[in-house]
């Protein structure tokens, strides 16, 4: 038991960082290649804790409509969080004051 969570924790040590990595970079290059290469642009934005911002980009112009979801810090960086085709954008998603909804 104890090898393998020795052995667990070193495999999490060198392969995480490495994915986590991966998936970020600085915001402006982050932006400029989701425009260039899948046309899409900023659709919203949110505050997530106090130093970080989630935003959504989409192109619902093009056949796949896709999306990228990233989060960016105030240090400038922006990590991918998730990304997909066929965005279906909707009318309202909350339901109209009055009107219950059932589970």
């Amino acid at each position: 038991m104890k090898y393998f969570l020795l052995g667990c924790f070193l495999f999490l040590s060198v392969c995480a960082p490495a994915h986590a990595q991966s998936a970020c970079a600085p915001r402006d290059s982050v932006v400029e290649r989701l425009a260039d290469k899948f046309g899409e642009v900023l659709a919203g934005q949110g505050l997530s804790g106090s130093e970080n911002i989630v935003e959504l980009f989409i192109n619902s112009n093009n056949e796949k409509r896709t999306f990228t979801v990233l989060i960016s810090n105030i240090n400038g960086n922006s990590c991918l969080l998730s990304a997909g085709r066929m965005w279906t954008p909707v009318e309202s998603p909350l339901p109209k004051k009055g009107i219950k909804v059932k589970n």
